[in-house]
């Protein structure tokens, strides 16, 4: 093999699409600009060439569909590591929860074999979630204690019902399978943060966070957690000697319900579902309390340049300016939803966002090269060309 060949070889980039996304087109597409740049600064900085794959997957805002595809992504990542030296993984958005749920899934990813084979990971406008959950369990963990706990409940259950002299049927088979199930979902949604956070600790100095304090993604799924349906009391009709009996009963009959049902029973469980909706958290038992920026609280903290930050809300407010009209118009077009209108435009009539423009900057794909070439610990100077 020539010595040009091994080289190209020897370095693999992985690049895994964020929600509402795909390998079609965008950064992630086989020939974006994004891609040529990264390879050509790369080369610069290194003297070498990289091979490079874009990882397809649904691209829905659902917690299960990026659980579904990190354990894809895992197994890319493994048959990548038979032909080359080193893996380096770039998320867009929810691509990088992505690929943090790809370390998570496979335990093996923190032995010291992939330690050594996936070289970096870069997120680039990822929300990483905080779950609800304290309890610390391993993957082996769970599954154990899921059967013990199962079969304790089992036997209570059918000593209880057919007494001690009756052997096992059918029915007893039937609850102990259904419990393991729950319990497994139970131990997997209550210690899922513990896990990842596992992860995250082990491969801190491998991560590289390309992200704005200003970014529409992480900045809304924020405030979404905030978000409540107002729930305030509300005060008793007065009976005035002007007032309908009827009508009054009615009205206080309502400020009943609403003050004992709707407000403790169907306000609460309309909040959770709404949250759940816009986080994509379509699994059972699993709650985030937090959004964050990165991935781990000892993580360095990444957020780009000031004056670069400065510089990509001027492009992205000047854009905005130019085309509010035309995004106006489109709010009456056959009442079609107003994202749906704006994401069937083509990619240069699309507003800019601080969520997206980082693939149009220099000095932030030469920063996620520079990581790749040379894992530079001290984050500005990455972003000096």
């Amino acid at each position: 093999m020539k010595q040009e060949e091994k080289i190209q070889t020897d370095d693999m980039v992985i690049l895994v699409h964020g929600t509402f996304a795909s390998t079609e087109k965008g950064w992630s597409s086989m020939y974006s600009d994004f891609i040529f740049k990264l390879l050509k600064f790369h080369l610069q900085i290194s003297g070498h060439n990289m091979n490079y794959t874009t990882f397809k997957w649904s691209g829905q805002n659902s917690l299960y569909e990026r659980q579904m595809a990190a354990i894809n992504l895992a197994e890319t990542i493994n048959i990548n590591t038979k032909n080359h030296k080193r893996i380096h993984l770039i998320g867009h958005s929810h691509g990088g929860n992505v690929i943090q749920y790809a370390l998570q899934s496979y335990p093996r990813m923190i032995s010291g074999l992939w330690k050594l084979k996936v070289a970096s990971w870069t997120t680039i406008g990822t929300p990483f979630y905080r779950f609800k959950g304290n309890l610390k369990m391993r993957d082996h963990q769970i599954h154990i204690w899921s059967v013990i706990s199962s079969i304790v409940l089992t036997f209570i259950f059918h000593f209880s019902y057919f007494g001690l002299r009756s052997g096992f049927n059918w029915v007893t088979g039937i609850i102990f399978a259904l419990l393991t199930v729950l319990f497994e979902r139970i131990f997997d949604a209550y210690s899922i943060q513990y896990r990842i956070d596992r992860v995250n600790y082990a491969w801190k100095k491998n991560w590289f966070g390309v992200y704005s304090n200003y970014d529409e993604a992480i900045v809304g799924l924020s405030n979404n957690i905030k978000f409540k349906i107002p729930n305030t009391k509300r005060n008793y009709p007065t009976l005035s000697s002007d007032s309908n009996l009827i009508n009054h009963i009615g009205l206080v009959l309502n400020t009943v319900i609403y003050n004992t049902l709707t407000r403790h029973i169907s306000n609460p469980i309309l909040n959770k579902l709404i949250l759940k909706k816009c986080l994509g958290i379509d699994r059972p038992f699993y709650s985030v309390k937090k959004v964050e920026f990165k991935p781990h609280h000892d993580a360095p903290n990444q957020q780009i340049p000031e004056d670069l930050e400065e510089e990509l809300i001027k492009i992205v407010t000047d854009d905005n300016k130019l085309k509010i009209e035309s995004i106006r118009r489109l709010l009456n077009i056959n009442n079609q939803n107003i994202f749906e209108s704006i994401s069937s435009l083509d990619e240069k009539n699309q507003p800019k966002l601080m969520h997206s423009i980082y693939f149009d900057n220099d000095r932030v794909i030469f920063a996620i090269a520079n990581h790749i070439a040379t894992q530079n610990k001290i984050f500005k100077s990455k972003y000096s060309q």
